[in-house]
């Protein structure tokens, strides 16, 4: 049985299903990559080249903590592949087994099918951001369900504003490489089905870096 952290893409999917994908998405450039001045920055290795995110711990200062401690491998969980606590990062490894051409993709299960559970829950916070450019570094949750949200990260690939209206929350912003995010959600869907890839990419880590 899925739980809710695959029923908050799915809700995602149904969002883009009303919508013809372009072959060419024509979505609005995440204004040109941003100088990096001081903040606190998640470069993501994926199996298609690097992007960066700046986080934004002034606005989800929990949720960016906890996001930073598991990349670092400085927070212990309950690893759902082996059943027994893990301090390992735990992005390094994963695959982006969610993704919607033009759309957005996801990652951050250990299970790496949308079901996995770390064994705890965070608090729940809001903030004033939009999904209003593409680019946007969310949480996964159940549709209107702050409260089940853990590891699970999407990244968006156009302005999504009816994401506003769902309480999904936003801790981030790709700076650099949205190109690469773009590859990242393209390629043939297994099975016929809109989100779920037939040749997931790969996360390779995540790298924490403060300016």
């Amino acid at each position: 049985m899925r739980t809710h952290l695959l029923v908050a893409v799915a809700f995602l999917g149904l969002g883009l299903s009303a919508q013809k994908p372009a072959a060419k998405p024509a979505a609005k450039p995440a204004a040109a990559p941003q100088a990096m001045g001081p903040g606190t920055y998640a470069t993501f290795d994926t199996s298609k080249g690097k992007f960066v995110v700046q986080l934004f711990p002034n606005d989800a200062p929990k949720s960016v903590a906890n996001f930073v401690a598991l990349a670092q491998g400085k927070k212990p969980y309950n690893d759902p592949s082996s059943g027994r606590i893990s301090m390992a990062p735990l992005y390094n490894g994963l695959l982006f087994f969610r993704s919607v051409p033009g759309y957005m993709v996801q990652t951050g299960d250990p299970l790496n099918n949308g079901t996995g559970k770390l064994g705890y829950s965070l608090p729940i916070e809001k903030n004033n951001l939009h999904f209003d450019q593409p680019g946007r570094m969310a949480l996964a949750q159940v549709q209107g369900d702050p409260s089940s949200r853990g590891p699970q990260v999407f990244f968006t690939l156009k302005a999504v504003p009816e994401l506003d209206k769902q309480g999904f929350l936003i801790i981030g912003q790709v700076v650099q490489g949205l190109d690469i995010v773009q590859a990242l959600s393209a390629g043939p869907r297994k099975g016929g089905q809109t989100d779920v890839p037939e040749y997931p990419n790969i996360l390779n880590k995540v790298t924490i870096t403060q300016k």
